[in-house]
Parts: structure tokens; C-alpha cells; sequence
């Protein structure tokens, strides 16, 4: 059993200028050595706040947040019910 990061705390954590390590070590600080994931839902939802930013820079560094966090944290797909029985 593990735990899925809700997008409100991925965005708070990244506006405070925190890295995807930083917010992996606080969470397992919290909770444990537990397995965290995100989930695709979450993605699609980072995705056009990194293009709605100001300035090129912002939203540079915003993509290569979204790129580390896809890459160092497992992305669980949407699944009905009824593929799960």
C-alpha cells in the first residue's frame, strides 16, 4: 500500500521553489518509507499551469519539474472498475 500525490500539494510544494527529491524526502520523512506515486490525472493537470506562466524561463523550469516528477515517481493510469475486477 502506498500513497498518490494530490496535484494541489505537487504545486504548492514546486511554487515554494521545493525540487521532486525535496518533496519525496518530506513525504517520506511524514510518512515512512512508503511507496508514493502520482497520478496521470495529476500530470495532465501540471501540464498547462507550466504553459500559462509569465515568462519563458518559468515555464522552462516548470516542464523540467513535470519531466522529473514523471520520471522518478511511478504514473498510475485511470482504471475503471470494471478492469479491476
Amino acid at each position: 500500500m502506498g500513497i498518490v500525490l494530490d496535484s494541489s500539494i505537487i504545486i504548492a510544494a514546486e511554487r515554494r521553489g521545493r525540487t521532486v527529491r525535496e518533496i519525496l524526502e518530506q513525504v517520506k520523512a511524514a510518512q515512512g518509507e512508503i511507496e508514493i506515486g502520482v497520478s496521470v490525472v495529476t500530470i495532465a493537470e501540471l501540464v498547462p499551469g507550466a504553459y500559462r506562466t509569465k515568462t519563458q524561463a518559468q515555464q522552462q523550469r516548470r516542464l523540467e519539474f513535470i519531466e522529473r516528477l514523471s520520471s522518478d515517481v511511478p504514473v498510475h493510469p485511470v482504471m475503471s472498475k470494471t478492469v479491476l475486477q
